[in-house]
């Protein structure tokens, strides 16, 4: 089953990586450590989940493991929470930190209306064909589904990422991830003035 979503996510990425040659992609980049951080707590539930053999004792394995796991989700949710808290800051005016503030976005300005609005439409298409697939437990053959909630301030920083679906583990590695890539290539510009602008960007993995 995880072999299968590889073999999707592998193929969708190279057909996107030839569109995006064609079509002159923004460039997007990736804090390494925040995936680092993931792949962390992932390795303490593995090597904690190693020390039983579900062949000698199947009781016990899925009792340990339903304790590791809660373990994982708990320390996977605290870390995303920390990551939030670190990214409320617009930046400093006269000494004093600016926090986003998703009413004062400019909510009524249409992508369309953007000069550089095409940045989010390849953000989404980055998401989707670059996802940390190997970063979270996938089971089952279902697709895997969140919607994402964000600030991109006027610097084109990602600010106040929230999520929301049915997969708590799939939920908490997209918004992650999004804080990962941290920033557009360049601000969203209106009438050459950069804003800042609330969006949602939905992610589904098959």
């Amino acid at each position: 089953m995880i072999k299968n979503k590889l073999v999707w996510l592998i193929v969708t990425f190279l057909v996107f990586s030839q569109v995006s040659l064609l079509l002159g992609q923004t460039k997007f980049t990736q804090n390494k450590e925040i995936l680092q951080g993931i792949g962390k707590i992932n390795k303490a539930f593995s090597d904690s989940v190693s020390l039983y053999d579900y062949k000698k004792d199947e009781k016990l394995y899925l009792e340990k493991y339903g304790v590791f796991y809660k373990n994982k989700m708990e320390n996977l949710y605290r870390y995303y929470q920390e990551i939030y808290a670190a990214n409320l800051s617009d930046g400093k005016n006269d000494g004093k930190p600016k926090i986003s503030d998703p009413n004062q976005a400019d909510l009524n300005i249409g992508l369309e209306d953007l000069e550089n609005g095409e940045q989010m439409k390849e953000l989404g298409t980055y998401l989707r064909t670059n996802f940390p697939l190997h970063l979270f437990g996938a089971e089952g053959s279902e697709p895997y589904k969140c919607k994402l909630t964000f600030i991109v301030d006027a610097e084109g920083k990602f600010k106040r990422i929230k999520y929301k679906g049915e997969k708590l583990e799939f939920n908490l590695v997209s918004a992650l991830f999004l804080y990962a890539i941290d920033h557009l290539e360049k601000p969203l510009l209106y009438k050459g003035v950069p804003i800042k602008r609330q969006f949602s960007l939905p992610i589904t993995i098959l």
